[in-house]
């Protein structure tokens, strides 16, 4: 039978642990120093959420407008489903449209720089798609 040193495993592990707790102490330390004093940790996570809303709106507006396009080009895709399909697709290239610009800007300046008209314009319009979609 061979003898397991339990001690170095047992050292091993609150080694571990012990980073893990020092790691996220040090990220909790900085993103609060950060939030608070709006250094460069603030500036990383907006880029980094602004990445993602360019990433969501291209593909979005790219791949439902794609849809849209062969649902409407070939005949032989012209059927009651991909009409429907093509009707959602329309209704999410309208909702990338409205959506996904407005929301990170007003949500970043914590204010509506667009004016009163699209203050008006663009929640009654998004609420309208959402309906659209969901009663489709």
């Amino acid at each position: 039978m061979t003898s397991y040193d339990f001690s170095v495993i047992y050292y091993d592990a609150m080694q571990q642990t012990w980073l893990r707790v020092v790691l996220i102490s040090l990220y909790v330390i900085i993103f609060v120093l950060g939030v608070a004093g709006n250094s460069l940790v603030v500036y990383i996570v907006t880029a980094r959420r602004t990445m993602q809303y360019v990433i969501i709106f291209v593909l979005g507006v790219a791949g439902n407008s794609l849809v849209v396009y062969i649902v409407t080009a070939r005949r032989t895709m012209q059927s009651i489903t991909n009409i429907f399909i093509a009707n959602l697709a329309v209704s999410d290239v309208i909702m990338c449209l409205l959506a996904v610009p407005f929301t990170p800007i007003s949500g970043l300046l914590q204010s509506w720089p667009f004016g009163e008209a699209l203050c008006h314009l663009v929640p009654m319009t998004m609420s309208r798609i959402t309906s659209c979609n969901v009663m489709a």
